[in-house]
């Protein structure tokens, strides 16, 4: 389950919020930057839901397929950690949908504030919950990385084994 692609959340707010945050705070230019800078962050939040969903439907199709070979295993007598791998995956991946749900708020908060009364501070904090939904994006995306390779991989290759016996 690939998740990589959002970490363009991140990436979106830290180069838009410096045109959102120009010194001449309320002057023509500023605001200019600032509409100019929300337009890509509404492309983006368009690109980010979209592919939310699209994620959603892997991940549901995905689990389908593991859950069946655990039925397959449970019916054939053979003791696997499936189960156990099953309830962690679907605990990685609450995770990783909060992350991101609060990734898709915060771009929702910053284009929903008028430009021409956008502050440098507000800007700087902008960033800064940006980051911060980055970081724990990212902790939660490689926690389930090294769990996939670590123990789900080998625990299903281990009962595909034991099935073709």
């Amino acid at each position: 389950m690939k998740y990589l692609s959002y970490f363009a959340i991140a990436g979106v707010l830290l180069t838009a919020a410096p045109a959102l945050a120009a010194e001449d705070t309320g002057s023509v230019d500023h605001v200019a930057r600032c509409e100019e800078a929300q337009a890509k962050l509404s492309g983006r939040l368009s690109e980010m839901e979209t592919r939310h969903s699209t994620r959603e439907g892997k991940y549901d199709e995905r689990m389908s397929k593991l859950e069946s070979l655990a039925d397959d295993a449970d019916a054939a007598g053979i003791e696997t950690d499936l189960r156990d791998d099953i309830a962690q995956i679907k605990s990685f991946h609450e995770a990783i949908v909060a992350d991101y749900d609060a990734a898709i708020a915060h771009v929702s908060e910053v284009l929903a504030r008028d430009c021409s009364t956008m502050t440098r501070e507000q800007a700087q904090a902008d960033r800064e919950e940006g980051k911060a939904n980055r970081d724990a994006f990212k902790s939660d995306v490689q926690a389930f990385r090294t769990f996939v390779h670590d123990t789900l991989m080998p625990d299903v290759k281990e009962a595909r084994e034991a099935l073709k016996q």
